[in-house]
This record gives structure tokens, C-alpha cells and sequence, in this order.
């Protein structure tokens, strides 16, 4: 059988002798060309909006990312049904559930003395931030895994698209 090799950025792609592309093995892939400054929710959309929209009308369909950097200071807020909070204001006052304020992102980086409920803390904060991601490209997605830092400062969530198994 031969194979032919094509190059895309970094990686190495196979193909067989049909075109069809072997399984890649996933790789720690270096990092994102662009980086986006989020402080609400509102900016994440904002992010994705723009990069769905700068890549969508390319050709060949090729594996974009982009990296959201959350500071101290960002404010993600929610309602306590796991609803992000609208701006639609009718008459004055807004129309969708009182924010739950209790959580930040200062507090989802601080020391928990429980590890397990820092985890809880932090995968709430993730899926608000995938819940914002879904509702802007129409996908749903998964919790895949789950892995603890080496630096102790947090989670790393690995969710997975499940309109794409």
C-alpha cells in the first residue's frame, strides 16, 4: 500500500492509496496564532463570532484554534439554572433570572482547602464557558476528561463535540 504524506502547518497528515485520511494521533499542538481577551461572556462570543466567520469561506476545511484568556477580573456571570444572564431589558428591568454572583474566576483560581470541591467549582465555570461556545457554533458537547495541574493552580477540561461521534 503506498501513502502519501501532505503537509499542513505543523503536523503530518497520512493518506492511503483511496484518499482517505488515517487516524491522526492526537498531539499536544503548539500554541494558538490567536489569542482573545475575555472579561464576559459577552466576549467570548464575540471571539468565536469573528473566527468562524474569518475561516468559514476557506476551501479546504483545515483545524483552527484560538485561546481565551479570562483574567482576575472577568465576570462570567449566570443564572442559577446554569442560563447565562440576557441583556434584554424590558421597561427597565431585565427579564431573565437574578444572576448567581457567588461565582468568579478569582475564586475558581484561589486555594480550596477540599480538592473535590475546587473541581466542582472550576467544571462549573468550564461549562458556562462551553455553554457560551455551543451556543454560538450550534454544537453540543461532552466532558471527555479531566486532569490536575502540576502547578496545583487548577483543572484542565477536555470536552468533546458529540454532534461529531
Amino acid at each position: 500500500m503506498h501513502q502519501h504524506e501532505q503537509h499542513a502547518g505543523r503536523g503530518r497528515r497520512w493518506f492511503g492509496e483511496d484518499g482517505v485520511q488515517a487516524p491522526e494521533v492526537m498531539r499536544r499542538r503548539a500554541r494558538p496564532d490567536t489569542a482573545y481577551q475575555c472579561r464576559y461572556l459577552d466576549d467570548v462570543r464575540s471571539a468565536l463570532r469573528y473566527q468562524f466567520q474569518t475561516h468559514a469561506e476557506v476551501f479546504v476545511p483545515e483545524e483552527v484554534s484560538c485561546r481565551l484568556i479570562f483574567g482576575l477580573d472577568s465576570s462570567l456571570e449566570w443564572t442559577k439554572e446554569g442560563q447565562p444572564t440576557t441583556a434584554t431589558i424590558s421597561r427597565g428591568r431585565q427579564e431573565s433570572s437574578t444572576p448567581d454572583s457567588d461565582y468568579s474566576v478569582t475564586t475558581a483560581l484561589s486555594n480550596f482547602l477540599d480538592a473535590k470541591e475546587k473541581k466542582q467549582y472550576q467544571r462549573a465555570v468550564a461549562k458556562i464557558i462551553i455553554g457560551a461556545i455551543s451556543r454560538v457554533d450550534g454544537y453540543k458537547y461532552s466532558e471527555r476528561r479531566t486532569n490536575d495541574t502540576s502547578k496545583g493552580d487548577g483543572y484542565r477540561f477536555q470536552f468533546i463535540c458529540r454532534d461529531s461521534l
